[in-house]
């Protein structure tokens, strides 16, 4: 509901603005301002489900900012290819196809820039809520069994899970529970955003590391409240730094 009362309203602001601006007829002025605006929102619909759940960016880093410089253009491009070639199907086009595309990009490239930016920190409110609500809706125990008992640990207090065969050893504070499981299972059940695969056989819980060190070969080591050592796997290697920021 919130979107759509966006769309026609930013489409009606845009539609006076062309009638009494731009001296268009009414019929013009409404129908580019919705069909514009129409296509803006499925391009960050498309950008939020692709893009804004898979990076963090609701934290400011300059990797994050060339990433967003990249999506502001292109998209900016996407738009303008959608609206003249939808104008050119339609047989309305006064221009050559790319001449048309040239002109309506030279003169909005600012407006592009804006529109994004203005987009970008609504995808960043949005994606800090669903991150809280998910983390509010997040279960703080979880059952294992142990082959003889039933065990509800609390999840914060899990440090790490190795595998062990047909197994899993997860490790809280200087005890050991060896569960019927395996580290995918586990790590779905856990939460994929508190715990970090960091090899084929483990998984970490992220407030459990204390430091990472560089070993032989550029490898990776992590060490953990517990003064337990985790090697990180070079297949996870990039991952783990991105999370962790090192």
């Amino acid at each position: 509901m919130f979107v759509v009362t966006a769309w026609v309203l930013l489409s009606v602001m845009q539609s006076v603005h062309f009638y009494y601006y731009f001296d268009q007829t009414l019929w013009n002025s409404v129908r580019w301002s919705f069909r514009d605006w129409f296509v803006w929102f499925v391009i960050f619909s498309l950008i939020y489900h692709y893009v804004g759940k898979q990076l963090d960016i609701t934290t400011f880093s300059l990797p994050l900012l060339m990433i967003m410089a990249i999506i502001a253009v292109v998209s900016g491009i996407l738009q303008v290819l959608i609206i003249v070639s939808v104008d050119f199907i339609q047989g309305s086009a006064s221009r050559p196809f790319w001449q048309d595309f040239a002109h309506f990009y030279s003169k909005r490239w600012f407006q592009y820039l804006f529109v994004f930016s203005v987009f970008w920190m609504g995808m960043t409110f949005f994606v800090a809520r669903d991150r809280a609500a998910n983390t509010e809706d997040e279960p703080t125990k979880v059952k294992l069994y142990d082959g003889k008992s039933a065990h509800w640990l609390t999840i914060a207090d899990i440090d790490w899970i190795e595998a062990a065969g047909n197994y899993v050893c997860v490790h809280f504070g200087d005890k050991q529970l060896i569960v019927r499981s395996t580290i995918k299972d586990l790590h779905v059940t856990l939460g994929e955003q508190l715990f970090l695969r960091v090899n084929r056989s483990s998984i970490v819980n992220v407030h459990a590391i204390t430091s990472s060190h560089r070993i032989e070969r550029g490898k990776l080591e992590l060490e953990l409240v517990t003064g337990e050592l985790v090697k990180v796997g070079s297949t996870y290697k990039s991952d783990v730094k991105a999370t962790l920021g090192i």
